[in-house]
């Protein structure tokens, strides 16, 4: 198959997959396209880097096409321009395309004896590509695989980087046997091993799910009520907008029948600040005479004066309000979005700030999770252990460490990620963002919770799959009556991914060495 030929292969298969991502053809395109990329660099140091990042360029092209738009909707403080916004995103698409540079230069330097019978040289190229390259659209290869559970099981191990590593093995020995002239018995054997790595990964798959599902039928349960508003984009909202806003969550969460342990909403439902250190809301927020039965779960505006009193700093927090009226912030988000909520290196360039503007807020400190009470019987008696949420903000259930630092260090009963997605329309971006999300469970063996503004709200079982959803771009409430606590050990949950950040360093390593030992004109 020619250069050309497989480059198209790569980019219709990978493109595809990642404007359809919870489609039954994501999985099949994944393979496909790790195929073809595998037939495209068989002969690393006969392709030219380039070819990689053009490759890379018009892949990220096809998939983020959304970005203009989003960051015209997101950014709209600065009165960014259409062009603008399409500059932006042809530049982060560039930048982004120096991964698949990084893995053909790996490729191309890791000594031959990675290659030998097990074809092992692009996985090993894509592993440390995908590990050790930065990208703040963390996505993987693998991630096309949430539905195939044969390959999305093993996750619990090491992560996403090990699907990835996996799609390409077997895709790699699969390409060798069939485009190699080799002996027969060395095809068969090549085929063998993809067999059998495919036979191996079924069988822990198996394993898991049996557990999970054994685990899932008696562990204890809670009820939950997710809202999804529908509610538009308010770029400057006056106090009626806010309140009708509030109203739709109202009513939805009022008229429950029958009600939930615990009610949330998403990121983007409560508009107006809170003043750090508010001890008690109102229950209906003073706007009818419904008030809340149950805790709400929902992220906010905390407000608070800077140091010297001119102006007021800003924190996103998952925050709970019981039936009582009693109000306390929890979780602080940790990553904030460069200039729409902070300005980066602001603390050492004070002067950005005048280029900027001053609306910023700061990033939280502490990987704290939500610790709420749902219910206490008479004289204040608890009736039953506080529940403990890991519970994230925004684009940080894309970041594969900070759920499982949580849930490392607190045991949490399960994920809860809260999201207002209104700026990316009726895009795929939503369903982008959900299927990169849905690997939180999967990685933790917990229940993964995501509650949207406008979609996708999903909730995702500890295998991945996803088990209900509200329609998009529609207000309704995902009632979950029995949400199982599963509380499973994962490996990845004990050390994340830093065991193939060591091994990718390592591997970095003795190319790095090898390079050193080649001939000038191999280089």
């Amino acid at each position: 198959m020619s250069c050309a030929l497989c480059f198209i292969l790569v980019w219709l298969a990978w493109g595809a997959a990642f404007n359809f991502p919870l489609s039954n053809l994501a999985s099949p395109l994944g393979f496909i396209g790790a195929g073809a990329y595998s037939l495209l660099l068989a002969r690393p140091r006969e392709v030219r880097l380039s070819v990689s990042w053009l490759l890379g360029f018009v892949l990220f092209l096809s998939f983020l096409h959304w970005m203009p738009d989003a960051a015209v909707i997101y950014y709209r403080y600065y009165d960014l321009s259409f062009a603008a916004g399409s500059l932006a995103y042809v530049i982060v698409c560039g930048l982004a395309a120096l991964q698949f540079v990084f893995v053909h230069w790996c490729a191309r330097h890791l000594p031959d004896r990675f290659d030998c019978a097990l074809a092992l040289r692009i996985p090993i190229a894509w592993l440390v590509g995908e590990v050790l390259f930065y990208n703040p659209f963390p996505w993987f290869i693998g991630s096309l695989q949430l539905r195939f559970l044969p390959f999305s099981q093993t996750a619990d191990l090491l992560g996403q980087p090990l699907v990835s590593f996996l799609v390409f093995w077997i895709m790699g020995l699969i390409v060798i046997a069939f485009s190699s002239p080799l002996a027969r018995a060395k095809r068969v054997r090549l085929l063998a091993v993809a067999l059998l790595i495919l036979l191996i990964t079924s069988a822990y798959s198996s394993i898991r799910i049996w557990q999970i599902h054994a685990r899932s039928a008696v562990s204890e349960s809670v009820a939950v009520a997710a809202i999804q508003g529908n509610d538009p984009v308010l770029f400057e909202p006056t106090d009626e907008q806010i309140d009708e806003k509030l109203r739709t969550y109202l009513n939805l969460s009022t008229t429950l029948s029958p009600m939930p342990d615990l009610i949330v909403w998403p990121e983007g439902a409560w508009l107006r600040p809170i003043t750090n250190g508010t001890q008690k809301l109102p229950t209906n927020f003073g706007l009818s005479d419904r008030h809340l039965r149950r805790p709400l779960i929902f992220a906010g505006r905390l407000g608070f004066p800077n140091m010297n009193g001119s102006s007021w700093n800003y924190q996103t927090s998952s925050n709970i309000l019981q039936p009582d009226g009693d109000f306390a912030a929890g979780y602080k988000k940790r990553y904030t979005l460069p200039l729409a909520e902070d300005i980066p290196f602001r603390e050492y360039f004070p002067w950005l700030t005048k280029i900027f503007g001053e609306r910023y807020f700061l990033p939280g400190k502490e990987d704290l999770p939500l610790t709420v009470d749902l219910s206490k019987g008479p004289g204040g008696v608890r009736l039953r252990p506080p529940l403990t949420i890991a519970t994230l903000i925004c684009y940080e259930d894309l970041i594969p460490d900070l759920f499982q630092q949580i849930t490392r260090k607190y045991g949490a009963d399960f994920l809860l990620a809260l999201t207002n997605e209104q700026w990316f329309g009726t895009s795929v971006a939503s369903e982008q963002h959900a299927l990169l999300a849905a690997w939180r469970a999967v990685e933790n063996r917990r229940y993964l919770l995501r509650v949207t503004t406008t979609g996708q709200t999903i909730l995702v079982d500890p295998t991945g799959s996803i088990v209900d959803r509200i329609p998009a771009f529609q207000p309704g409430v995902l009632s979950v009556p029995k949400l199982p606590l599963t509380q499973m050990l994962s490996l990845f949950t004990l050390l994340g991914l830093w065991p193939l950040r060591i091994l990718s360093c390592l591997i970095l390593l003795i190319i790095l060495r090898h390079l050193g030992t080649m001939p000038r004109r191999l280089r």
